[in-house]
């Protein structure tokens, strides 16, 4: 009897061990799948977390190449003084980097990111500057004696932040459109799942307007139309309004594909104004005293991706209404 209960005993104690091996292991599999799941979720989530380090003039680029083309702009006056040999204000920007996107601010790189910034007064081709005239980048002046600076700096991580710098042009470089500031970023550590360049050129050219007397809209963004549409790329739209004369200009967007920047808003003191679709605000304008206006949008997120399919979702319009002072001067 003794002998039977030991044999029963083994017996159920090696099935219990199987049972408990075999629980283990689907519960291991489980629980991997599961961790493999919510990584995917997380990896393929918008803004990837490479949209974690970004520009407002920079784009990201994988090797260092230059990857973005922008412009200053002169206004038709301030052309007609270079050219009758007038003095003419500086145009200026400021660059800034940043460790969030803007749709979605509640994301930022959690760890801090040391970088280098490298600004160069180049050629188109690259080559060195040798010209006359010059561009400075907080205060540092770039001119042929001294084309290049580094400067080298971190953005802290675990919150929103920023650097900034500015940047201001010799308005003579309209003649030698061909010159750009040369803007090269590079995350010095190297971490993989950030961008690791944002790069850019920036050149002095001439107010673009749609008439003698009017205001219109412009991209400011290196896009590419067609086959090659690479409007889900970007994690931010920037728009010009620019023009001559006074009055009111109404700047248009679906609200379904984009966004305008809450901090352009508070910056210009303007507040948006939605009917269904489609939003818009109002700009009081009077080119003698400000000739342009920088806008950022953003896509709409949905389930953690861009709506924006195409440069039609992000089109921005713009209506200009001119003053009755405007109006009366034109009456014949």
């Amino acid at each position: 009897m003794k002998k039977k209960v030991i044999q029963y005993l083994k017996k159920y104690f090696f099935i219990g061990i199987a049972l408990t091996l075999a629980i283990s292991v689907t519960l291991t599999v489980y629980a991997e799948f599961t961790k493999s799941e919510k990584a995917k979720r997380v990896v393929s989530a918008y803004p990837s977390p490479g949209k974690l380090f970004t520009s407002d003039y920079l784009r990201a680029s994988s090797t260092g190449e230059i990857s973005n083309y922008a412009s200053v702009f002169l206004s038709d006056e301030d052309v007609a003084k270079l050219k009758n040999n007038e003095s003419v204000t500086r145009p200026e920007i400021t660059i800034n980097l940043y460790n969030y996107v803007h749709s979605n601010p509640s994301l930022y790189y959690s760890r801090n990111i040391p970088y280098t910034l490298t600004a160069s007064l180049v050629n188109s081709d690259g080559t060195p500057y040798t010209g006359d005239y010059d561009a400075t980048i907080q205060n540092i002046t770039l001119n042929k004696d001294n084309t290049s600076h580094i400067f080298n700096s971190t953005i802290s991580g675990n919150a929103l932040n920023s650097d900034s710098y500015n940047v201001s042009f010799d308005p003579h470089l309209y003649f030698e459109q061909s010159v750009f500031l040369e803007v090269v970023v590079e995350q010095t550590n190297h971490y993989p799942d950030i961008d690791t360049y944002l790069t850019a050129r920036i050149n002095v050219t001439e107010l673009p307007t749609a008439a003698n007397e009017g205001w219109s809209i412009t991209p400011t963004d290196n896009r590419v139309i067609g086959d090659n549409d690479n409007s889900s790329d970007y994690y931010g739209y920037n728009y010009r309004v620019s023009g001559n004369g006074s009055g009111n200009v109404k700047v248009s967007w679906d609200n379904t594909k984009i966004m305008l920047s809450e901090s352009v808003m508070k910056d210009m003191n303007i507040t948006k104004i939605t009917d269904g679709k489609t939003s818009y605000i109002s700009i009081d304008v009077d080119s003698a005293t400000v000739n342009s206006y920088d806008l950022q949008f953003f896509p709409v997120i949905q389930n953690d991706a861009s709506v924006v399919q195409s440069w039609e979702d992000v089109k921005v319009t713009c209506v200009f209404s001119p003053s009755d002072d405007e109006n009366s001067n034109n009456e014949p």
